[in-house]
């Protein structure tokens, strides 16, 4: 039924895939596409879980503690493939600065609940994420989408 709804509505509908770094994101989907929607699968770690993450790694206590500090967050790419965190402030600068209007937006990531909460702010019709406590199988999140 719903594939005859989205057939009938005759609306031309383009994806375009982008490797998930801060550049890539500000730039290209939010400066340049200024998309519609948006669908951002990929990975969310709350403040407690970065700090575990980076005390595995060995970083000086000083880092740690800096970065915890900022909350929550999406894990993207910097240039060298390595994990980078998009924090609250700076999704929520890229947002305000994009100034972007759109219709959905669908964070398929763990612990997303910020991030969804910030699309709202900005003006997002419709926002789908995670609560900020909870993980999600990626099994669930590919039947869901």
């Amino acid at each position: 039924m719903i594939k005859d709804t989205v057939s009938e509505a005759k609306i031309e509908v383009t994806v375009h895939k982008v490797h998930a770094t801060h550049v890539n994101f500000e730039c290209k989907v939010l400066e340049e596409i200024r998309p519609g929607a948006i669908h951002f699968s990929g990975h969310g770690m709350t403040a407690d879980e970065i700090k575990e993450e980076n005390i595995k790694l060995q970083m000086e206590e000083s880092e740690i503690d800096r970065i915890f500090k900022k909350g929550d967050a999406i894990v993207m790419e910097n240039q060298s493939c390595l994990a980078e965190y998009l924090f609250a402030d700076d999704l929520r600068k890229m947002t305000q600065t994009a100034n972007i209007e759109l219709d959905f937006v669908f964070m398929a990531t763990c612990h997303s609940q910020f991030a969804a909460q910030i699309f709202k702010d900005a003006g997002a019709k419709h926002v789908i994420g995670i609560n900020r406590d909870d993980k999600i199988v990626d099994e669930a999140i590919l039947t869901f989408t």
